[in-house]
């Protein structure tokens, strides 16, 4: 009882002395405004990814113990690989690709057309296209090399991060959420396809021998950073429809 008096004496005390900064918090917490606790949650976890992925490059970057695990798990994969699951993994990894990436998109782009829901096509392809920026330019800027003598087929690119991974996570991510808006039942199967989508995609990465764990890791944490702000944007564009409000009206 004695420290619950003095938290709620620290806040009336935080009220008097601080007013505009005590209102301001206490709206980044109202869970009936896309600008309070929404927002809050949203910025949350982004900061979670990014501090999760930088953890994640710079230990690839020192060659730390994620570097002797990627090894390990790459040498077991390679020794362990048959014909038969080589053939099925080629195939399952082409969701994550240029060409299955478009051709999925432009099918949901049709649907999503159907429904004249163009503000979701075009945020969606912007995040496909952001998706494709980052991995080109992460590649560029860590240059790690590829698994080497593991390849089931020889990529010419650099191996961080895994842009079929980056770009699976994205448009199944993405793919799910907006379908989702139109189906009323089941959209936990729709949740559970897309995710496994992604993660067979992954592992079809690793088992083919064309990138580390972390690179496929690090592809999951930017794919659904960028999921994040797709998301949030369509959100926002939403919440503008409905309130009629301008963003520096909001609080």
């Amino acid at each position: 009882m004695l420290h619950k008096a003095r938290q709620l004496r620290a806040v009336r005390w935080l009220q008097r002395r601080f007013p505009a900064l005590f209102h301001f918090l206490l709206q980044r917490f109202n869970p009936k405004k896309l600008y309070g606790l929404p927002l809050t949650l949203v910025l949350l976890v982004g900061a979670v990814q990014l501090s999760l992925l930088s953890e994640l490059t710079e230990q690839v970057m020192e060659a730390e113990e994620m570097v002797q695990v990627d090894r390990q798990l790459t040498s077991a994969l390679y020794n362990g690989r048959t014909s038969l699951g080589a053939t099925f993994f080629l195939g399952a990894t082409q969701l994550g690709g240029q060409l299955g990436a478009i051709g999925l998109g432009l099918l949901l782009s049709f649907f999503l057309a159907r429904q004249k829901r163009w503000r979701s096509i075009l945020v969606f392809w912007l995040v496909l296209g952001a998706v494709g920026l980052s991995v080109r330019y992460g590649k560029e800027w860590l240059q790690r090399p590829r698994p080497e003598n593991v390849a089931y087929v020889t990529y010419q690119h650099f191996s961080f991060p895994s842009g079929h991974s980056t770009t699976a996570t994205a448009l199944f991510g993405m793919g799910a959420y907006l379908l989702a808006r139109h189906v009323r039942q089941r959209r936990y199967w729709l949740y559970t396809g897309a995710a496994i989508a992604v993660v067979l995609v992954g592992f079809s990465r690793m088992y083919l021998g064309a990138h580390y764990l972390s690179d496929v890791l690090a592809g999951f944490l930017l794919g659904s950073l960028w999921v994040l702000v797709g998301i949030s944007l369509l959100e926002w564009l939403q919440y503008r429809r409905r309130s009629g409000t301008s963003p520096s009206a909001a609080p």
